[in-house]
């Protein structure tokens, strides 16, 4: 695969320095893999400037010292072959994005209709796919004005849902859930997870499930592709949430990777 930009380093780098000073870090990302002569170095921050953070050595390859204008290669992981081997770099060197939102008390009480920005659109073809979300909700007062159907999950967009959520569902579905409920009358630092791998299909019977939502999912690939992560709710009668305190907070943090649609390969 071509490389995404060719650059090269703009001042020394010695054997064991982590941050590399190069002329240029334009579409650079988290995950993507440097290749300076032999070295290949995955990148795990980026900035200040046209600096990147690396971790070096990935694949078994030989760390040395660069020179000043020694060329840059950077690839996303996948895309690269080593120089020795020929061969791809497994999923052990892609690197996981981390994003965090913390929402305030007002963008809160407006998720039925609102949903709050997570992640950005990743660009054609590519889908984000989360591995890992967490909540932590901090709460001086309790929520109220929660219908008995009601979800807190983060989405593609607003309502195609990328996890399982947190669900309120009536006893007429089987088992009466107040998970969404729970979690916002709970005072004081309030955690739980959400089930990642798939969005859950609102209206499904949850008679059998105990706890939470299940996730079941039949998306197109077109309503994920090239759309931002967001946190999101769902009211069956309210379009806002209503109580709490100017102080509640509720803080989502996510990891995720790139999936590229059209050539399987994961940045």
């Amino acid at each position: 695969m071509a490389a995404i930009l060719s650059t090269s380093f703009a001042v020394p780098v010695s054997d064991w320095a982590v941050q590399w000073t190069l002329a240029s870090v334009t579409g650079v990302q988290v995950g993507h893999v440097c290749v300076a002569e032999s070295e290949l170095a995955q990148v795990t921050a980026v900035g200040p400037g046209t600096t990147v953070t690396v971790r070096r050595g990935v694949e078994g390859s030989a760390v040395a010292a660069h020179a000043t204008g020694t060329p840059v290669a950077v690839y996303r992981a996948g895309d690269v072959e080593t120089a020795d081997a020929g061969a791809d770099l497994p999923m052990s060197a892609v690197g996981l994005r981390q994003a965090t939102v913390t929402l305030s008390h007002a963008q809160i009480l407006a998720l039925p209709t609102t949903a709050v920005p997570l992640i950005p659109a990743p660009g054609p073809t590519r889908v984000i796919v989360p591995v890992s979300v967490q909540l932590l909700g901090t709460h001086t007062a309790a929520l109220t004005g929660i219908d008995p159907w009601a979800d807190l999950t983060i989405a593609w967009g607003h309502d195609q849902y990328a996890a399982g959520g947190l669900t309120n569902r009536p006893a007429s579905q089987g088992t009466a859930l107040t998970d969404v409920s729970g979690f916002f009358t709970t005072l004081g630092s309030v955690w739980t997870n959400l089930i990642v791998g798939f969005g859950v299909m609102r209206g499904l019977n949850l008679g059998t499930v105990a706890g939470f939502g299940i996730p079941v999912n039949y998306r197109g690939v077109e309503d994920m592709t090239n759309v931002g992560l967001s946190v999101t709710g769902y009211d069956d009668s309210n379009p806002a949430w209503t109580g709490g305190h100017a102080a509640n907070t509720l803080r989502v943090s996510v990891l995720y990777g790139l999936l590229d649609v059209t050539t399987g390969v994961w940045s």
